[in-house]
């Protein structure tokens, strides 16, 4: 995915969607929904701002809307099931539900009804059997009802919401204009002018944000679509290295070197 605000569209149901996702490298984004990762096979690891969770097959993760996070995997691949609910999905019944922030987000093992849901929710959803939309809406109300008995939340109040609204749009901003000049020499300065904000103010957001800095968090970006390019393309190291923003081929071999040596 290029955009690393992740809008997401709901293109066969609202408010409700699944897929499955071959993952080697996800760069730290957001996304306005609430999103359920069930892990198929491979290992990873997975960064929350406050967390890091150790993925393996059958770990099922909950992650809140607008919560940044990265998956990074070892060697090969994470294949990973993905459902993904709007924040606004039944807000005529429980509005509240939009402003819902739920604390522990690792699912215990043994909560099996959660994982079975999850998987009978998903083949609704891709199978698209006739009347599959009344059963997914039967099958994510409750599923979300299961999640609130088992889990702690807390819900904003009006204030915090707008706070935290607010401070999202910013990043949205940020993270938009980092994707769109990642390939040029792009510094902290240019985003603290954008916003109107002192360098040091925009690098303590932008670490309390994504719990990594400024310039990890543009390295990270720039060897994304570096590996993109080595897997899809016949360039050379040098070409690739100037196209995804790095000054030249060695400290892009530096970087793909300790990304080898820490996996």
């Amino acid at each position: 995915m290029s955009q690393e605000y992740e809008f997401v569209r709901y293109s066969r149901l609202h408010h409700i969607k699944a897929f499955l996702n071959k993952i080697q490298y996800r760069n730290y984004h957001t996304h306005n929904a609430f999103e359920i990762l069930f892990v198929l096979e491979g290992e990873a690891v997975l960064s929350l701002q406050n967390e890091s969770v150790q993925l393996t097959p059958g770990k099922t993760v909950l992650i809140n809307p607008y919560e940044p996070h990265e998956i990074q995997v070892g060697k090969g691949f994470m294949v990973g099931l993905f459902l993904q609910v709007s924040r606004h999905f039944c807000r005529d019944y429980f509005p509240y539900f939009s402003s819902i922030t739920f604390e522990y987000q690792t699912f215990d093992d043994n909560i099996a009804d959660l994982k079975d849901v999850i998987v009978k929710t998903a083949l609704c959803y891709l199978e698209a059997k006739p009347l599959f939309e009344i059963e997914l809406v039967s099958l994510v109300s409750n599923f979300l009802c299961l999640l609130i008995k088992h889990f702690k939340y807390y819900i904003l109040d009006e204030h915090n919401h707008s706070i935290r609204e607010k401070r999202n749009q910013r990043m949205k901003r940020i993270t938009a204009y980092i994707n769109d000049h990642y390939t040029e020499s792009l510094r902290l300065s240019e985003l603290a002018q954008m916003e109107q904000l002192t360098v040091t103010h925009i690098s303590h957001l932008f670490k309390d944000y994504y719990g990594i800095t400024f310039q990890d968090y543009l390295n990270n970006l720039r060897f994304e679509k570096a590996m993109t390019m080595i897997l899809s393309t016949n360039l050379f190291q040098m070409e690739i290295a100037l196209a995804s923003g790095f000054s030249d081929a060695k400290y892009l071999s530096a970087i793909i070197k300790k990304g080898l040596d820490a996996a």
